[in-house]
């Protein structure tokens, strides 16, 4: 009887997989996973139209990895929806972007990975990279840094146009039906969704879509569709947050002053262009004057995650010595020589988030906000030099759903507030939130750190059911970069 047991088990799944592959119409591989176990994979394409809102002969290449589920399941697969957007999803895998969650979704579910329109390496992917001589020795205006980006959009989008590349068709409507065609394409009536960041506002789009298609959502870092751009005071309120953080003994701050005080002190040198000297790698002296906002770039650089705001600390310390005030120098005269833009980067903002409440909102921020407009630059101004107008305006209003959403929010991620998935959660009737102190942006930290995290996951994803919570993140500063 056990053995026939067995048998029957084997039968079932040779025939899930021999299903999953008959529907894609693609080769199986065995494959190495980042932590080094195998699973199998069906790699493919899907074959999508370039626009749905015109007639058009003109297609798109969608590649795509499905991993396979150990054991087999006929749960429905998840859709990883990548970050950015101008990272290729089918990458993901190398990158090891998924951590431990991986392994655990492969438990009970396929996982697919699949490029977004405009990411792919083997079709469609397009990048503008040109240098401009902005690198005067006096530090640029808001301005004069303005003309430069705009005079960049404007002869990236003629060279794009000059290709015969539509680069109005690279918006979050038209992927969010690419994923529908990829679902039917793999023959799937229902699919689950995983999406951080822009994958998250791009899972939101499924929804709203395609509602029917999505069985739960995973989303993280919850993106706005109202705003769309981080608004310039979302980085104040996260260094008030540190305030609090840096009074708690233990926190090992080092600074008398607080970190919002700290940061605004480090800043405030460069309110009148400072003029600076490096040494480059020929052994010259180059001169150059150093701004405020050169300095904003060079302190913020790569925030967003927990670690690089407990890194903050030694981003300050560079202010106050040789060493790192000639790194500053350098740094500012390698981006005034160098400007460079994803374009997806451009489309997806100026096709889908701009609106004038918005535009209202950065431009009395900018003057007031420790960090200026260091998170919106060159954004808005530039959509206008880039000739495109956004897409429908119902794409930025509240819709319902009952679609079971998971929401993971934490409250030092200037980029996607806790508010932003607060607000959404009113309209979900069967939306979760899990709030996380002292997570940045970034969710496998608290998945990694935080077991009762990684148990609300888990459970969501095999159709339990998940309460809204609050976790506490340790958090502690760190004193070298």
């Amino acid at each position: 009887m056990i053995r026939c047991r067995r048998l029957v088990c084997v039968i079932c799944g040779l025939v899930l997989w021999l299903e999953a592959i008959v529907a894609a119409g693609a080769g199986e591989k065995l494959i190495v996973l980042p932590d080094k176990s195998t699973a199998r994979a069906i790699y493919g394409h899907v074959t999508v139209p370039l626009r749905r809102d015109i007639e058009t002969d003109s297609t798109l290449t969608i590649p795509y990895i499905r991993v396979l589920a150990k054991p087999a399941s006929r749960k429905p697969p998840v859709f990883v929806l990548e970050y950015g957007p101008s990272h290729p999803g089918t990458e993901a895998l190398d990158e090891d972007q998924l951590g431990t969650l991986l392994n655990d979704l492969l438990t009970a579910r396929d996982v697919v990975f699949f490029d977004q329109r405009g990411t792919s390496d083997e079709s469609d992917r397009f990048d503008c990279f040109h240098t401009y001589d902005h690198s005067w020795i006096p530090a640029p205006t808001r301005p004069e840094r303005q003309v430069a980006a705009d005079r960049l959009a404007s002869d990236c989008a003629s060279l794009l146009r000059e290709r015969g590349i539509d680069i109005t068709a690279y918006n979050i409507n038209e992927s969010a039906d690419d994923i529908a065609n990829l679902a039917s394409h793999l023959g799937l009536e229902e699919i689950a969704l995983f999406g951080t960041s822009h994958g998250s506002g791009l899972a939101l789009n499924v929804i709203r879509r395609h509602s029917g298609l999505v069985e739960r959502a995973l989303i993280a870092a919850v993106a706005d569709h109202k705003k769309g751009f981080s608004l310039p005071h979302k980085v104040d309120d996260v260094l008030s947050k540190l305030d609090d953080i840096a009074a708690h003994p233990g926190s090992n701050w080092p600074f008398d002053d607080p970190p919002s005080h700290a940061v605004d002190k480090a800043l405030s040198a460069f309110d009148v262009p400072r003029r600076m000297t490096y040494t480059d790698i020929y052994d010259r002296k180059i001169e150059i004057d150093v701004s405020r906002y050169d300095a904003t770039r060079f302190l913020f650089k790569r925030m967003g995650t927990k670690a690089s705001w407990q890194r903050l600390p030694a981003r300050i310390a560079k202010f106050s010595n040789a060493e790192g005030l000639e790194e500053l120098a350098r740094a500012a005269k390698d981006w005034r020589r160098f400007v460079g833009f994803f374009v997806l980067t451009i489309t997806s903002r100026c096709l889908t988030w701009v609106n004038e409440d918005v535009l209202s909102k950065i431009e009395q921020q900018v003057t007031t906000s420790v960090a200026g407009d260091l998170f919106v630059f060159p954004f808005p101004e530039v959509c206008k030099a880039w000739e495109t107008k956004p897409l429908p305006s119902d794409l930025r209003m509240p819709f319902e759903s009952n679609v079971p959403v998971l929401m993971i929010s934490g409250d030092i991620d200037h980029k996607t507030p806790i508010a932003y998935a607060d607000e959404l959660a009113k309209s979900l009737d069967n939306a979760v939130h899990i709030k996380i102190a002292n997570m940045g942006h970034q969710l496998l930290i608290a998945y990694e750190d935080l077991s009762a995290v990684r148990n609300a996951v888990l459970d969501f994803m095999d159709g339990k059911p998940v309460d809204s919570a609050q976790h506490v993140l340790p958090f502690e500063f760190v004193n070298v970069e």
